[in-house]
């Protein structure tokens, strides 16, 4: 993984060790707090257990969650994976 020499240091460190970047995080937080409100708003109070998988949640699982929140009649419909 290479170095970006522009924006400063912590930037370089985020790139270094493979962590998301400070705009991918942006775009996690962002999509998962809609998630969390269309969730609340179709079935209710969420678990604690719920929020908490939403806010450690990557961008493909929150895309796929929020597909499956458009036909799924509860919420273990929207997070169980088909076996």
């Amino acid at each position: 993984m290479a170095l970006r020499a522009s924006s400063g240091t912590a930037t370089a460190r985020i790139d270094s060790v493979g962590l998301a970047s400070p705009n991918e995080e942006g775009i996690e937080k962002g999509e998962a707090a809609l998630l969390g409100k269309q969730l609340h708003l179709e079935f209710g109070e969420l678990p604690a257990e719920i929020r908490t998988l939403l806010s450690g949640a990557q961008l493909p699982d929150l895309g796929r969650w929020a597909e499956r929140v458009l036909s799924a009649g509860s919420l273990a419909q929207v997070f169980d994976e088909p076996t």
